[in-house]
């Protein structure tokens, strides 16, 4: 789920179903009525959300599982397959960007619909020949597609349950991000069970380079079946193995301990409930 501003000022409601999406203006979100912050998945990153748990959980009402968190990532990487090469363009894409509604009293937060985080976008309003230009101007750039390089990190971050600004992330030039990501990887996911996993990520780090080997007239096409084969059908498959137990809009209830941590640090992302318009709907279950 996103949402998307059209002109910087109307929130635009954006919906997957199936292999389409609808999109229609709206003022406020009727998805959760009672919710009254947002919670980001950098706040939900540092407050240990993501520790290290076993498998099978008896209880992960109040954590993510590796069920949950994979889950969390294939969501992540099917928005952005929809979203790809079309009129969009990211206002910015990084675990504190991504938000979820919550609800929260002087007692209690309660983070609603945990898989499905709502990520900002904006229509690009420029004239076709504008876009063409910035299009071409931007796959010459050494086939970087940064969208790709953020969704890496993130898929890494949900991993280790922690954010990676904590290990150099910050402020690197995309090469050297793209080491660094790539090294994490090698050391932290070279047991075989997370092959798939693994795979998915290094799918989102050389997606540009793999285009080098099509066709420039064949790659619009191609570009797709990447993403599809080297990304989505990894993650769904890793998923798998971790499958959760909960429902695919569970919400999370912070732990007392978690809560004593100065909630007002949970600061809401820069969304909120008068811009929030999403109806959640569950995206295809493959693509």
């Amino acid at each position: 789920m996103i949402t998307a501003h059209l002109y910087y000022q109307y929130p635009l409601h954006v919906v997957f179903n199936h292999q389409a999406f609808r999109y229609a203006h709206e003022r406020y979100s009727f998805s959760f009525p009672r919710a009254n912050t947002s919670v980001s998945l950098r706040d939900l990153l540092d407050k240990h959300t993501f520790p290290n748990v076993p498998k099978v959980d008896t209880d992960n009402s109040k954590y993510y599982s590796f069920g949950d968190r994979y889950l969390l990532g294939l969501n992540l990487a099917k928005s952005l397959f929809h979203l790809f090469d079309g009129p969009w363009r990211p206002l910015n894409w990084k675990t504190e960007d991504i938000g979820f509604p919550a609800t929260e009293t002087s007692t209690s937060m309660t983070v609603h619909s945990r898989h499905s985080p709502y990520i900002q976008f904006s229509l690009k309003i420029e004239d076709e020949k504008e876009n063409r230009i910035q299009k071409r101007k931007e796959k010459i750039e050494k086939f970087c597609y940064p969208m790709w390089l953020a969704l890496a990190q993130i898929l890494l971050e949900l991993h280790l349950g922690r954010s990676l600004a904590h290990e150099g992330a910050e402020g690197l030039d995309e090469p050297e991000l793209r080491k660094l990501l790539l090294r994490i990887s090698d050391i932290e996911l070279r047991d075989s069970k997370f092959n798939s996993y693994k795979e998915a990520i290094e799918g989102c780090l050389y997606f540009g380079y793999n285009l080098l080997y099509i066709p420039r007239e064949a790659r619009p096409a191609e570009e797709r079946k990447l993403i599809r084969n080297l990304i989505i059908v990894k993650l769904q498959e890793n998923y798998e193995k971790w499958s959760s137990t909960l429902g695919e809009y569970t919400d999370l209830d912070l732990t007392p301990n978690q809560q004593s941590q100065k909630l007002e640090d949970i600061t809401p992302s820069s969304l909120n409930k008068d811009t929030m318009a999403i109806t959640p709907i569950p995206p295809p279950s493959f693509l």
